[in-house]
């Protein structure tokens, strides 16, 4: 009776000590959910930090250009400005903001 006590304390001790591991392991997978949730984003508005100022380079790339041309009018250059902008419709979301302030004078 002795040998088999034993054998039952030290299986429940095992499944214990398995248990254990098991919720261990699911606590640190939780962990590195919550810290890669965290990564992925701040990596994402790192991203859409660079997509703006890279659209506003742009932007003031176009401005210089069109301000250097001392042949155009204030209007032309506006047009020109306009069509430009256009073209870059999907990497400027704030283009209808400078159309529309362009297009008034």
């Amino acid at each position: 009776m002795n040998n088999s006590d034993d054998e039952r304390e030290k299986e429940q001790k095992d499944k214990e000590k398995q248990a254990r591991m098991e919720a261990s392991l699911r606590e640190r997978e939780k962990e590195v959910q919550r810290t890669l949730a965290t990564h992925l984003r701040d990596r994402d508005k790192e991203r859409e930090q660079h997509k703006h100022d890279e659209a506003v380079q742009h932007f003031n790339a176009l401005l210089a250009d069109l301000v250097s041309g001392t042949t155009f009018t204030v209007y032309i250059r506006q047009a020109c400005l306009v069509r430009r902008l256009a073209q870059y419709s999907s990497a400027y979301p704030w283009k209808n903001f400078y159309m529309a302030t362009c297009t008034m004078v």
